[in-house]
């Protein structure tokens, strides 16, 4: 694996020293994992399809099966839009105020 970030710091970073007031974060289970950990998500945005695989090492949300999160994340969904045979959802996290999400 990689070298690990500060992501508190280079958010508090973002924002002070140069103003980043939104971000939006995309990657895999690593980023998602870390962001969750660091109680650091206003939003989640996911999408669904109708496609279904697993195993014992299959990659899950968050990172591999069985690797749980220190604690879980409470989100309100807020949207949600079906198109053709996906489903794209909007999750704000509870202590997001609605004008984070836009």
């Amino acid at each position: 694996p990689g070298k690990r970030v500060d992501v508190p710091a280079m958010l508090s970073l973002l924002r002070n020293q140069l103003g980043v007031r939104h971000l939006l974060c995309e990657g895999g289970p690593t980023v998602l994992r870390s962001l969750l950990e660091a109680d650091l998500v206003d939003a989640l945005y996911l999408t669904l399809c109708p496609r279904v695989f697993g195993g014992l090492r299959a990659p899950t949300l968050t990172g591999v099966a069985g690797a749980f999160l220190p604690k879980s994340t409470h989100l309100q969904l807020e949207e949600f839009e079906v198109l053709g045979e996906e489903c794209f959802l909007r999750l704000r996290g509870a202590e997001a105020p609605p004008e984070v999400i836009q």
